[in-house]
């Protein structure tokens, strides 16, 4: 008879800070640098709305995520929970799919740094400059949540510096006459531009894939997700205002 052996624990490494840096790095990135211009062309200055309409939908699912999160602190995120729950075989689907999103997500924002870059090394091709960015970042997953953590936490706090920065800078410069005709794409639309945008926010419930290393999962985990969350509604919504401000749709 074959003779179970004990499940190796991950080390619990990821605080507070950890958290919220994970969360509101996968949080703030397509959403802020390239999707804002997409949706302009749909929804003109309502673009400001479709961000604040796109979180909405967010809340009730970062609710639900939490609390299973909290429950079953394991590796796997929604893949844990669906197996858990509903089998193995949903299981695996689920599965499949989160790491589709997260490679689609990854590997459109990869495109965006590619291209942001190529606007001051012109001469440089994207593709490598994105498949070099994305080896980095594995070979810094590779060395565990600790680390990966802090580097996290060194980003994220400066990009929220460099984006402070940004709206600062914007406001003595601000339009106000952008915003004429504000509903003029009409609500459906506003509303459709609300769906594609959505992806913007769904980053910040990943961090429940890294819930087995977090340390006092209870406190940290919700206080962490919660804070991504409204760090990142009022970057999109006060970023997106300034950006219509500044430059007409």
């Amino acid at each position: 008879m074959p003779v179970r052996t004990k499940q190796k624990r991950l080390k619990k490494e990821l605080g507070l800070r950890g958290v919220y840096a994970i969360a509101t790095g996968a949080t703030l990135s397509a959403g802020f640098f390239l999707l804002p211009g997409i949706a302009a062309t749909q929804a003109g200055p309502a673009l400001v709305l479709s961000y604040i309409l796109a979180a909405l939908p967010l809340i009730p699912a970062m609710f639900s995520v939490i609390e299973l999160a909290t429950a079953m602190p394991r590796a796997g995120g929604v893949y844990y929970f669906l197996d858990r729950s509903l089998g193995p075989f949903l299981g695996c689907i689920g599965g499949i799919g989160t790491w589709l999103a997260l490679i689609l997500k990854v590997t459109f924002a990869l495109v965006g740094m590619g291209a942001y870059i190529s606007l001051f090394l012109p001469n440089l091709s994207i593709t490598p400059v994105a498949v070099t960015i994305a080896l980095a970042l594995a070979a810094v997953n590779l060395v565990g949540a600790k680390k990966s953590g802090g580097l996290q936490v060194f980003l994220v706090f400066g990009l929220l510096a460099i984006l402070a920065i940004f709206l600062a800078s914007g406001i003595p410069s601000f339009q106000p006459e952008h915003f004429e005709n504000f509903f003029a794409a009409g609500f459906d639309t506003i509303i459709a531009t609300a769906g594609m945008v959505y992806i913007s926010y769904v980053g910040v419930t990943k961090v429940a894939s890294l819930s087995e290393e977090v340390k006092d999962p209870e406190k940290n985990l919700p206080r962490g997700v919660i804070l991504a969350l409204l760090t990142a509604i009022l970057i999109y919504a006060l970023g997106t205002m300034i950006i219509v401000g500044l430059v007409p749709p």
